[in-house]
């Protein structure tokens, strides 16, 4: 188990297992590899630099405090490389990145586990980028929508629909709002309807008394 500071800037992998690590300051900067396996990480601070990140294999478990960018270092010495700031994770990025992840260990090809997903968004909260971790928790339920059966699917899809699964109760405004526009045009269109014919006799009109 690592405790420190793992550096794997520059660093090629075919496929690399980090499980149950503990890692103090892990650093991915243009960093190559098949994939990487991050089961049960603890993970103090998350550091990124260049894109794109090696893919996951799986993160089942992990706990990730900080998310940081790479800070530039102009380098030393003939042979120094010049490292380029870079920015921390972005909600994007995290979701392009956990999709390439599989479920838990045993699941079945429609696994999904919302863990990771909710792991890194406490990471936003930390960072102070709540709306980022609030849109993060709302893919990882779409998501998780999608990977059950097709019975349990609906209800849970009516829940997204209506109120964002929680995360954006506001929508059921709009819901309200599209019922109430509907009702009031039907009660509109019943309001102006004819309720009885007029009869014609020739080219006089008659007016039924």
């Amino acid at each position: 188990a690592f405790r420190k500071s793992l550096d794997l800037t520059n660093a090629t992998f075919g496929r690399l297992s980090l499980a149950e690590a503990e890692i103090g300051r892990l650093i991915l900067d243009d960093t190559t590899a098949t994939e990487i396996d991050f089961s049960g990480d603890q993970i103090g601070h998350l550091v990124t630099g260049q894109r794109p990140l090696p893919p996951i294999s799986t993160a089942q478990g992990w706990r990730v405090g900080l998310l940081e960018g790479r800070r530039g270092s102009p380098g030393t010495g003939v042979r120094a490389e010049v490292r380029p700031s870079s920015r921390p994770l972005d909600c994007n990025e995290v979701t392009e990145w956990l999709d390439q992840a599989k479920g838990p260990p045993g699941s079945d090809a429609h696994g999904f586990s919302q863990q990771p997903w909710k792991a890194i968004a406490q990471a936003f909260v930390d960072l102070g980028q709540p709306e980022d971790a609030r849109r993060l928790r709302f893919r990882a339920s779409h998501r998780a929508t999608r990977a059950v059966s097709p019975v349990a699917r609906l209800p849970r899809w009516l829940y997204g629909a209506t109120v964002g699964y929680g995360y954006y109760p506001g929508l059921v405004v709009f819901w309200l709002v599209g019922l109430y526009v509907v009702a009031l045009s039907a009660a509109s269109l019943a309001a102006f309807a004819p309720t009885r014919p007029r009869e014609t006799a020739g080219d006089d009109e008659v007016i039924p008394w």
